[in-house]
């Protein structure tokens, strides 16, 4: 009897072993061992469907690149390189294709296999879109392609969306191609892949270009967009190519060179060493070579050489505003926001006289159209550093240009700024009034509350309510309490709760939640009215009731595109009901956010209702370990390597981190990680120090913690070449070729491989 139990035991321990071997043949490039030991393996795991999904999906991933590498000799002619005839040649060719045709389909029937036990599973939808795309089903690859993006995690997307575009661009549906490569260069800034594809396709499209770098602006890629308009407008070393020409015309060029001024103000770069750099040299090429540039590159140059700061020095940019070539006010706008980032950066360094000529260039660039920005950031310089003279001189100058702006939609946008602009100073200044007059806070205040209030509630009519809540609120909590504030202190506490639940039933119309909870949270429900109180009874279990669904779907949203802040914000709400999920979500972002206490108070959230959660167990484990206390982290690590199956099979994901992790003796010794980043940081530098084994500790740890991550691969395979380890080296860095083929670590990777280190 024991020994039958024994057997029955050790079954699923070798089938597990067998699986194993067949990922480990495939991460190898032995596709057709891999092959020989999935394919019986496969069947027999059908009561365990998780990994009969996995072992189905890697003998596609077998079958796949058996198709890919048929013929790869006889395609020359045969081993021993005999010549043969054109017909011979021909009937190679088609033997060759309907070998490589069978394949395919096999790896087809694998992957669909997979499929039917793991619907969700993105990477055999998008291998199973490209086998279709090569077989010559597009309608299939197309729909593959779709729900492999559909299912992917953050990281993968990227990739998928450049394998999409190449699929489109092979139709010839150059529009859906663009669009997909570029959706992948935003998500995946330090992939060049997609982004090298569409320079091809821009290099014949000016305007398209200048849509994509401004995209990569507002998208935050900033030093990529100044590199790419730069490499438009300049040659790369302007000393040795004198014969550079540019193959846009004079209207993109303009377009491009605003796109280096706004991509410049938000670098983080030393202003002050800013003429002697790299970009300062193709700025000033284009200064000596572009008659159409030059003025505009050498008030760039002029600004950072702090040579003026006189309006009338920078006439190429503020005289380019609305109705102009260019489109729009964008280049002065662009320029502006340098000018302001150059003041913020100078105030930050201690050089306020700096910054105050910065903001008070900003405001007086074109005398019509002030900068209601650069005045609020004036005025805070003016308030921190003690100068109420001249806050007030600034408050009479915004005064009368109050006057001044009227009429038409962009007209009420400026008065709107305006008005909140003159309101803060005045109520820097003390001067809050009450209300009757325009050199008051209140007036202002109370006005432009109305004016916002109308034009939220015009967009909510126009672009539809989900479109106001994509930017902040016109007038942010911040500003309801001052107005509140203000009428309090004026003896009208019944207009101070008015505001605040006005501002309250505003938010809530366009989804402005938090907004809304933060101005709750200051009303004193003791002072309002009786109508006051039924109007609060109204909304705090709407709002409620509204917060629950849409910060939860919301949250869901941050964390499955990769931004665990937000999720974080988002789910630490006051309303949030206390749920093991959202607890486990919440440990999950601190822990990635490098916030190891928060994420250990939510796994323990978790714990204490089900002490035997593999998942709060594991992210108690990494927590721990980030924090340094081996000890504790061993006791969670035993404890999870002695749950019973049944708790495991509830968290197929978490049987796989287990099954990485090291028994509790054998974790690695040394100093604990924080977090990936510090891992790789740290490895980088033991390789740089030429401490290799300290360095192949670092990154075997990363590997723990992020076994898909090409960096981890790449690196950990350049400190086992350097040891002397190259085998091991060359099966880390075939990895990186696997797990993202077109980023900058694939392409070292294949450098490497090729050149033999």
């Amino acid at each position: 009897m024991l020994g039958l139990l024994l057997v029955a035991a050790a079954a699923p321990a070798a089938a597990d072993d067998e699986l194993a071997a067949g990922q480990r043949a495939v991460r190898e490039g032995r596709w057709g061992d891999a092959v020989a030991v999935l394919s019986p393996l496969c069947p027999q795991l059908a009561e365990d469907a998780a990994s009969q999904a996995r072992c189905f999906f890697y003998l596609g991933v077998g079958w796949q690149q058996l198709a890919a590498a048929a013929g790869s000799e006889e395609a020359e002619g045969g081993q021993s390189g005999e010549r043969l005839s054109s017909a011979g040649k021909q009937e190679l060719a088609g033997a060759l294709d309907d070998e490589r045709r069978a394949l395919r389909r096999r790896a087809v029937d694998s992957y669909q296999r997979a499929l039917e036990l793991d619907p969700s599973a993105a990477p055999a939808h998008h291998n199973l879109a490209k086998l279709h795309a090569e077989l010559g089903d597009a309608e299939r690859a197309a729909h593959h392609f779709e729900l492999a993006l559909q299912h992917a995690d953050g990281r993968r997307r990227p990739a998928y969306l450049e394998s999409y575009g190449d699929f489109l661009a092979a139709r010839g549906d150059r529009r859906g191609a663009t669009s997909r490569y570029r959706q992948a260069v935003l998500l995946a800034p330090r992939s060049s892949s997609a982004h090298d594809k569409l320079m091809a396709v821009y290099r014949r499209d000016p305007e398209g270009l200048v849509a994509y770098l401004r995209r990569l602006v507002d998208g935050g890629q900033v030093l990529r967009a100044r590199r790419t308009a730069l490499d438009f407008l300049a040659p790369a070393q302007p000393a040795t190519d004198p014969d550079f020409e540019s193959p846009l015309g004079p209207a993109q060029r303009r377009q491009l060179l605003t796109v280096v001024a706004a991509a410049l103000s938000g670098e983080v770069y030393d202003r002050r060493a800013f003429p002697d750099g790299d970009v300062a040299a193709r700025l000033q090429w284009i200064a000596d070579h572009d008659r159409t540039l030059g003025d505009g590159a050498r008030e760039i140059l002029r600004m950072h050489q702090r040579a003026s700061w006189r309006p009338e020095d920078y006439r190429w940019w503020a005289a380019r505003g609305a109705g102009n070539e260019t489109g729009g006010a964008e280049p002065r706008d662009a320029f502006r926001r340098l000018v302001r980032a150059m003041g913020r950066w100078y105030q930050r360094h201690g050089e306020g006289g700096v910054a105050e000529k910065c903001y008070r260039l900003a405001d007086e660039l074109v005398a019509e159209e002030s900068d209601p920005q650069a005045a609020r950031e004036l005025a805070d310089l003016y308030l921190e550093r003690g100068e109420r003279d001249k806050l007030l001189e600034l408050v009479g100058r915004y005064e009368s240009r109050l006057q001044e702006a009227a009429g038409g939609r962009r007209a009420s946008e400026t008065l709107l700024a305006y008005r909140l602009t003159t309101g803060r100073m005045l109520d820097h200044l003390g001067q809050r009034g009450d209300g009757t007059s325009p050199a008051s806070a209140i007036y202002q205040l109370e006005r432009g509350f109305q004016l916002a209030s109308r034009l939220d509630a015009e967009d909510a009519a126009r672009l539809g309510a989900r479109y106001v809540n994509l930017r902040p609120p016109r007038f942010p909590p911040a500003l309801v309490e001052r107005l509140a504030e203000g009428y309090r202190a004026a003896g009208r506490l019944e207009q101070a709760n008015e505001v605040r639940l006005a501002a309250v039933e505003s938010y809530q119309q366009n989804r402005h939640l938090r907004a809304a909870q933060e101005v709750l949270r200051a009303t004193d429900a003791a002072t309002l009215t009786t109508a006051q109180q039924a109007r609060l009874a109204d909304l705090a279990p709407a709002l409620d009731d509204a917060t629950l669904d849409l910060l939860y779907q919301g949250g869901g949203s941050y964390l499955q595109s990769g931004d665990v802040l937000r999720t974080a914000q988002t789910w630490e709400h006051p309303f949030f009901p206390d749920q093991a999920d959202d607890d486990l979500s919440l440990a999950l972002a601190y822990g990635v956010l490098g916030d190891f206490r928060r994420a250990l108070d939510y796994a323990g959230k978790v714990l204490r209702r089900d002490p035997d959660n593999p998942s709060a167990l594991l992210l108690r484990y990494d927590a721990l370990r980030a924090m340094g206390d081996d000890e504790a982290a061993a006791e969670a690590l035993i404890r999870l390597k002695r749950l019973p199956p049944g708790k495991l099979a509830a968290d197929p994901g978490g049987v796989d981190r287990l099954r990485s992790l090291p028994p509790p003796e054998l974790q690695p010794a040394g100093p604990p990680p924080a977090d990936l980043e510090r891992l790789l940081a740290a490895g980088q530098r033991g390789l740089a120090a030429g401490e290799l084994e300290r360095a192949k500790d670092f990154l075997q740890r990363a590997l723990e913690l992020a076994p898909d991550d090409p960096r981890v691969h790449l690196r950990l395979g350049l400190v086992l070449w350097k040891s002397g380890e190259q085998a091991e080296a060359r099966r880390h860095l075939e990895i990186v070729l696997e797990l993202a083929p077109g980023s900058d670590e694939a392409a070292t990777a294949r450098q490497l491989l090729e050149s033999g280190g």
